[in-house]
């Protein structure tokens, strides 16, 4: 059976994935992400309670993060939180998750949708094992008897702008997770949206967020994060980054 021909959006979508990252200046925004633990009730409802909000200036230097000013429940925090469900990379990790060719991701169920006032079509897709970008760690986490690692295979929904080939809003789930890992139900999306950076208009997240729920227990763990405030960075100094800086 030969392959059906590949879909010219989702090919324009790649390329715009592809230069994603050399397309943005240098930024700076502030992320506000509120963390929730929940426990899971009778008929698999789950009741939430806050557990802290974080903040931080993000700035974005050569696709690079770097967190300042970071506050912790309104107080000042001298780095990002160690336990519990923290996420990174938002901004170009998740488009290349699904988007490449190496991915192999297939795309079904075509259709129109309008998405936020812009004209979109929503395609479901899934990424096998084999082709995984999507590495999960379990590390002080629920149900964790230590750190462990594993790259799952994924499905979801994508939304592309008609107009401009470019990514409007991706769900993901984790499929398939192996019964020694600590957690076993992982889902996220990201909402992007056109933000004016100096004289342009840049396609940027404007929110996320992620579900984890442990595998032996009744406990979930919910980030709820938003960026506002985009603006370009401008410095004289130079700033170094090491291998964690991201």
């Amino acid at each position: 059976i030969a392959s059906p021909p590949p879909d010219p959006l989702v090919e324009a979508a790649g390329k715009a994935a592809a230069a994603y990252e050399d397309s943005l200046p240098d930024y700076i925004v502030k992320r506000t992400t509120t963390r929730y633990r929940g426990t899971r009730a009778r008929f698999d409802v789950t009741i939430w309670r806050p557990v802290d909000t974080v903040t931080g200036d993000v700035t974005a230097v050569h696709g690079k993060e770097v967190y300042s000013n970071i506050t912790i429940n309104g107080k000042p925090a001298a780095e990002l939180p160690n336990r519990g469900s923290w996420s990174a990379g938002e901004f170009t990790t998740v488009l290349l998750a699904i988007l490449p060719p190496e991915r192999a991701a297939t795309f079904t169920h075509r259709r129109n949708e309008q998405l936020r006032n812009r004209a979109a079509v929503r395609y479901d897709f899934a990424v096998d094992q084999s082709h995984s970008a999507w590495r999960l760690a379990a590390d002080h986490l629920p149900g964790s008897p230590g750190h462990q690692s594993y790259a799952t295979a994924y499905t979801g929904a994508i939304w592309i702008d008609k107009q401009t080939g470019q990514v409007l809003r991706i769900e993901m789930s984790a499929r398939g997770l192996p019964n020694w890992f600590a957690l076993n139900s992982i889902e996220s999306y990201t909402d992007f949206d056109f933000v004016q950076i100096g004289d342009r208009s840049y396609l940027l997240p404007e929110r996320s967020e992620s579900l984890t729920c442990e595998r032996n227990g009744r406990i979930c763990l919910k980030n709820e994060t938003v960026f506002t405030n985009y603006d370009k960075f401008v410095s004289n100094t130079s700033i170094s980054f090491d291998d964690t800086a991201k």
